[in-house]
């Protein structure tokens, strides 16, 4: 908001005091993001974005493998499962949002390393609110090389945050958590 206010002395008005506060941008939705490849489709690369802060999520891998996404609801384009981050304890926070306002999290999931179910578990925790307990994407998406999305209701904090946390560590998980891609998108409840 721009203020600017004057003083008359006289004939003459003099500009006494003038503020400038720049208005808090508001994050586009909805927000598609491959998280540790170069984007694809409608899906933008996890680096160099003003809303996205990333922690513990340095480790990516990309693989040839053709990922079946027929059996995943709104699945991502292909590319998006071939490249993953990981790690033990991962944090992603998408800042901009409307406080308090309600949305939609998918995160996109692909097993692209294990062949065997019970080899990759970990918990994913929304906003401090668990919402997969002793994941395993293999199991989940019935095998390896499988689209896997999961779609979940998030409530923005007061400073428009939302934040997704992987965990392994501290919840006796096995191996590292491992995410392909994350939308947030609008609802209207």
């Amino acid at each position: 908001m721009n203020t600017l206010k004057f003083v008359r002395v006289g004939a003459i008005a003099l500009i006494a005091a003038f503020s400038l506060c720049a208005a808090s941008a508001a994050t586009t939705l909805p927000i598609r993001v491959s998280i540790g490849g170069a984007g694809a489709g409608p899906f933008v690369a996890d680096t160099s974005l003003p809303y996205l802060t990333e922690t513990g999520a340095d480790n990516i891998t990309t693989v040839p493998e053709d990922i079946d996404v027929s059996k995943a609801k709104d699945a991502a384009p292909k590319a998006v499962y071939q490249s993953v981050r990981w790690g033990t304890d991962m944090t992603f926070a998408f800042s901009g949002l409307k406080p308090k306002a309600n949305y939609s999290v998918r995160i996109h999931f692909a097993e692209v390393y294990y062949d065997s179910a019970g080899q990759r578990i970990f918990d994913v925790l929304i906003n401090q609110k668990p919402v997969l307990t002793q994941f395993d994407i293999l199991k989940d998406a019935g095998g390896k090389d499988i689209a896997d999305v999961k779609t979940f209701d998030a409530t923005a904090d007061d400073s428009g945050k939302i934040v997704i946390e992987t965990m392994t560590s501290k919840t006796g998980g096995v191996d590292y958590a491992s995410i392909s891609g994350i939308e947030i998108l609008e609802t209207h409840k």
